[in-house]
């Protein structure tokens, strides 16, 4: 997996630019200096388009929403985990695939809600 727009080289797995923030194709078609750097849709991606399901910097939330999704079996992606646990200056955000979105974000939505109430009381 490669950064299309950095042209750093990750193992599989990865599905977002951890420096970038982009996602991933499989290979480049052309040096990364000439890579197009926005998200048109004519850039190859990885084998499913993902989708950013939600973000957040409440460490709770973070368990709770992969104990929901790992129990579901949605699969996800996590990324800035560690920036929030370590710093919580940054947003963690769930990636799921495009085809799982509508389940997950059904799936989390009262979580959701739940959060939201409790920041306004």
């Amino acid at each position: 997996m490669v950064c299309p727009q950095c042209g750093t080289e990750f193992r599989e797995g990865f599905f977002v630019c951890t420096d970038c923030n982009t996602r991933l194709v499989g290979k480049l078609q052309q040096p990364a200096a000439e890579q197009q750097t926005d998200n048109s849709e004519n850039e190859p991606l990885a084998d499913e388009e993902t989708m950013s399901l939600c973000q957040t910097r409440d460490i709770q939330l973070i368990h709770a929403i992969k104990s929901i999704l790992e129990g579901s079996g949605i699969k996800f992606f996590l990324t800035g985990e560690n920036m929030v646990l370590m710093h919580n200056f940054a947003e963690a955000v769930f990636w799921v695939f495009e085809k799982d979105y509508n389940d997950a974000a059904e799936l989390i939505k009262p979580l959701l809600e739940k959060t939201e109430d409790e920041e306004t009381e």
